[in-house]
């Protein structure tokens, strides 16, 4: 239904199911019976699934302004932000030419001490999201 939407409809359109369908995840019947911090738990996996399904597919469609929105949303869920969050927001930030907030990812993924490793992955991510800026900051 997402895709269709990206394919045949506007940024308005998809944004405005994206808020019904976020503000109205929630359990089946057959969690009532379960545990508070069960459901509460399942409750944040499906948002988070929720999100990263939506943005994989504005990743697809190259809709990077709508992905931007989905992504300061998701950041308000306070979900654990992974490496392929930061390299989703790399994405995002080189395609709109964004350099402060790019940079601040990069060094994100950079950082030493940080819990990101260095592999072939990032590396590639690096190199072909770099190439879009043409300045030599």
């Amino acid at each position: 239904m997402v895709l269709r939407l990206l394919k045949h409809k506007t940024g308005n359109d998809v944004m405005k199911l994206f808020e019904q369908l976020r503000k109205n995840i929630n359990h089946n019947r057959s969690w009532d019976k379960k545990a508070g911090a069960d459901k509460s738990r399942e409750l944040k996996r499906l948002k988070k699934e929720f999100y990263d399904g939506l943005l994989e597919d504005m990743m697809k469609f190259k809709e990077f302004y709508l992905a931007e929105i989905v992504m300061a949303e998701k950041l308000k869920e306070k979900f654990v932000h992974e490496k392929d969050d930061e390299l989703i927001e790399l994405k995002v930030y080189s395609a709109l030419k964004k350099f402060d907030q790019y940079k601040e990812k990069f060094d994100i993924l950079l950082d030493k001490e940080g819990s990101h490793t260095f592999d072939s992955n990032l590396a590639d991510q690096l190199g072909s999201t770099l190439m879009t800026f043409d300045t030599d900051q």
